[in-house]
């Protein structure tokens, strides 16, 4: 539930920055995929992250933004919507390195 929450706190702050520069506001429902690719990205390398010794918010994001950025930012400015890339980026980072922490320490 909680992730659902903060998925649509990313996709409608996508909505804001967009009418922010006077663009019309866009279909949240396009950045879906795009959303979904940048999660699947990270989850698939959190545990090599986590293996590499990367502990905080800070490291995971740098850790990520080396390998999951490019093709989310790339996708988002296809959508019209590059404005957003980095805010978004770093939300959904967070977002899923903590349910990623919380799982492994719950073991």
């Amino acid at each position: 539930m909680r992730t659902r929450c903060l998925a649509f706190v990313a996709i409608a702050s996508l909505a804001l920055t967009t009418a922010a520069t006077a663009q019309p506001a866009p279909d949240t429902a396009k950045f879906q995929p795009t959303i979904l690719n940048l999660r699947a990205c990270i989850r698939a390398n959190a545990p090599p992250a986590h293996i590499a010794g990367i502990r905080s918010y800070d490291e995971a994001f740098r850790y990520f933004l080396s390998r999951c950025y490019v093709p989310f930012s790339t996708s988002l400015a296809s959508l019209g919507a590059s404005d957003a890339a980095t805010g978004s980026f770093r939300l959904i980072v967070r977002e899923e390195w903590a349910a990623f922490r919380e799982h492994v320490s719950g073991f």
